[in-house]
Order: structure tokens, then C-alpha cells, then sequence
């Protein structure tokens, strides 16, 4: 069955199957053609799908209306409403609205790509969504809802809708986040779930955040997370984390404040790379190693080395406005090979300090010597520090701030019931 109203500039075509197979039939009897709203009831399969995309097409739909309709095994096949890659006249399927019906629990891979589509609904019933589902759906800027039971969103999920500044609701079920899945999108926020795992590739990458809470559940990143979102201001890394991947914020313009935790012992390449509003800094007690440009370009001007450090990149400092550095290692940090990790305005304005006795180590170590002025001294900025809390304890050591030290360092000054005390070696 079919019918044909029209109303004003619009042409609505509906069509009732009985079996699947029927839909092209029923458009071509309705010459829908020049329909601009399609409505579907009863069952549908791939074919059917296609028939539609085919009719999507040649003709001019706004709104395809499937809520009736009785999907084959509740499924949006692969490549449903897909645009075409290569066409004379345009790129994209010119379809505005989608209706999903309830009871679906499976979007298949690029499904809606490459269309003009501005709204579309996300049954409850949900439970897995395809690669490119809408990669490139530029005009795409609806609520997304995804609901609970969902586990993973797909590579290129929601890559390259540019518009999408609404945004989405991750259910607590998430485990992962697919290579590039939310890449330039524009929504200033988005809520993590704890439960969150994996974050693949470029999954932010050029996005419009401003703020990113990573959950403590996060296991794995991919480089460059959250590269080149220019407007990110503020980052807090997950507890759980060892390790910061290479590229994660590089060229993050606007960043300002990044939390990074204890337990943290690697920073990758060009992780920082270009945070040009990055002017501070606070390394955690048990990082070993800095590897090349993690932070060139950034305007830090000061900076602690923890005593666990062990290893400095190239250039992993170059290009910034360093004049302070404090070396909590008894143990000059080896450079790479014979490649430095500052510059030469570094080398020549910088004050050095290190721990007294460590000075003439400092002065005969390659790439250290390069320094014009090498301090001792036994006051630093951090040392593991955390903040005193609850009673006073009379075995705790505090450093000259009155902070309270986890990982105190042989050699330096501390107080100790009220009294100063130098840890013996």
C-alpha cells in the first residue's frame, strides 16, 4: 500500500510492506521520486535499504520515517543510508531527518555517512554501533543518548560533524572509545563515565573541549588524544595512569592547567608540544623519563625534576622560557645521545639548582656542563610532597614550606618536630 499527500512545497509518500523486498516497488508505483517525506511501515530488510538510499538519491528527502517499520534481526545494515562517495551533483545524501524505530539494537557501519542529516533518534534498545556510522555528517547537531548497554563506540563514530555542538550522554556501561570517533566535533563538554577504558587514537582530536576529567577506570590512550582542541583549557589525568602518550595535548593553545598524578613515570613525544599558554608545570615525584619536544614551545618558565628522573629527550624543553630549574637527582639525568633538550637562550639565562655535593657532577656530566650557572642549595619546590592532613605526626618530615614529604631525599633539610634535620645517606 501507498499513499501520496501533499501539503505546501512537500510530497509525503507512504508505504506499508507486507514482506521484505517490497519497498522499491511500492516508491517506484507512488512515483516518489520527488517526495520529500518518506514513512515506512512494516517489515524491511538490506534491500529495502537500499531501495531507499537509491531513491535518497535521485530525489530530495528531508525526513525518511521509519518508527513503523519492522526491522530484519533489528538491525541498520551497513552502508543503510550512506551518501555516495563520488557524484556529479554532490557528496552528500540530501536526507535532514531519520526516525528509527524502537526494538533496534544494532547500527551497522557507516550506516549514515556522508549525508546532510541534522536529526536522528537513538532507540533505547541499542547495544552496538558500527565504524562511521555518521563519519561526516556535517550538519548533524542533535541530542545524542547513548543508552546504557552500549559498550564501545566505533572508529570514525562521529568523526567530521562539525556542527555537532550539543554534547553526547555516555551511558555507564562505555568501555570504549574508537580512533577519531569524536574528532572535530564542536561540544564544549562531555561527561566520562567511570567504567571508561580505551580511548583510541585521535579520538578528540581537533575537538571543541574545554575541559577534560578523565575517570580513574582509563587503562589505555591513544597518541594524540586530544591534539590540536584549541580551546581546552584545563586537563586532569586518571590516577590509573603511567604513562602520558605522545601527542596527547599537542598544539592545545589554550592550555593552561594540566593535573597530573603520582604514579605517572613517562611523558611521550610532543605530548605538550605547542601549549602556548602552558606557563606552569608540576611533575609527579615518581616520572623517570621526558621524551623529545614533550614540552617545546610551551612558555614554562620554571621547572622541578623529580629525584626518580632518569632521562630527558631532545628539545623536550627547547623553544620555552626556562630560567629556573631544580634537579632532585643526586644523579645527573642522561640526555639523548648527543642531542639537547634545551636551547641555547636555556643554557645561558637558566639558574640550575641541585643538591649540595651534586654540583661538580652536574658540571662534569655531558649536556650539564653546558649550563653557566649550577646552584646548590637545599631548598626545592616538591620532593613527592602532598599536603599535611589530619593530627601532627611525630615521625613525619615536612620540607622549608611545611609540606609534608613521602619521598624524602638523603642529604637535603627537613623539619622535624618542629626542629630542622638533614636525612643522613
Amino acid at each position: 500500500m501507498q499513499v501520496c499527500l501533499a501539503t505546501g512545497n512537500d510530497i509525503t509518500v507512504s508505504i506499508t510492506t507486507t514482506e521484505y523486498g517490497q519497498v522499491e516497488a511500492l516508491l517506484a508505483e507512488a512515483e516518489a521520486g520527488n517526495a520529500t517525506n518518506i514513512i515506512v511501515a512494516g517489515p524491511i530488510d538490506e534491500s529495502d535499504f537500499q531501495a531507499l538510499n537509491k531513491y535518497a538519491v535521485k530525489g530530495k528527502y528531508n525526513v525518511v520515517d521509519l518508527q513503523g517499520a519492522e526491522i530484519k534481526d533489528n538491525t541498520v545494515p551497513d552502508l543503510a543510508f550512506c551518501g555516495p562517495f563520488v557524484s556529479k551533483d554532490r557528496l552528500y545524501l540530501g536526507i535532514k531527518k531519520i526516525i528509527l524505530p524502537e526494538g533496534i539494537v544494532k547500527i551497522g557501519k557507516w550506516a549514515f555517512a556522508f549525508t546532510e542529516l541534522e536529526e536522528i533518534n537513538i532507540p533505547s534498545s541499542l547495544r552496538e554501533l558500527g565504524d562511521n556510522a555518521f563519519l561526516r555528517d556535517t550538519c548533524l547537531n542533535c541530542p545524542i543518548v547513548l543508552p546504557e548497554g552500549v559498550e564501545e563506540i566505533g572508529d570514525n563514530t562521529f568523526n567530521q560533524c562539525f556542527k555537532l555542538s550539543i554534547p553526547p550522554v555516555l551511558p555507564s556501561t562505555l568501555k570504549r572509545i574508537g580512533e577519531w570517533a569524536f574528532a572535530y566535533t564542536t561540544f564544549k563538554t562531555i561527561e566520562f563515565n567511570d567504567g571508561l577504558e580505551y580511548m583510541g587514537y585521535a579520538a578528540f582530536f581537533y575537538s571543541g573541549l574545554e575541559e577534560v576529567i578523565l575517570p580513574n577506570s582509563i587503562v589505555e590512550l591513544g597518541g594524540g588524544t586530544f591534539a590540536l582542541s584549541e580551546g581546552l583549557r584545563h586537563a586532569s589525568l586518571p590516577a590509573s595512569m603511567k604513562d602520558i602518550i605522545w601527542d596527547i595535548f599537542r598544539d592545545c593553545t589554550s592550555l593552561q592547567k594540566v593535573d597530573i598524578p603520582e604514579g605517572v613515570k613517562s611523558i611521550g613525544n610532543s605530548a605538550f608540544d605547542r601549549c602556548k599558554m602552558l606557563k606552569e608545570i608540576m611533575l609527579p615525584s615518581t616520572l623517570e623519563s621526558i621524551e623529545p619536544t614533550a614540552f617545546e614551545s610551551c612558555p614554562i618558565q620554571t621547572i622541578d625534576f623529580p629525584a626518580h628522573l632518569k632521562y630527558l629527550g631532545y628539545n623536550c624543553f627547547a623553544r620555552t622560557n626556562l630560567r629556573t630549574i631544580y634537579c632532585e637527582s643526586l644523579t645527573p639525568p642522561e640526555f639523548q645521545t648527543s642531542l639537547n633538550p634545551f636551547d641555547e637562550a636555556c643554557y645561558a639565562n637558566a639558574v640550575v639548582y641541585v643538591h649540595f655535593g651534586c654540583k661538580e657532577k652536574y658540571q662534569e656530566h655531558w649536556g650539564w656542563c653546558k649550563f653557566k650557572n649550577i646552584v646548590e642549595t637545599d631548598e626545592f619546590p616538591l620532593a613527592g610532597i602532598s599536603d599535611a592532613m589530619g593530627a601532627p605526626d611525630e615521625h613525619a618530615l615536612y620540607d622549608l614550606q611545611g609540606r609534608k614529604v613521602s619521598q624524602p631525599l638523603p642529604g637535603r633539610v627537613y623539619i622535624q618536630n618542629g626542629k630542622k634535620v638533614v636525612l643522613s645517606e
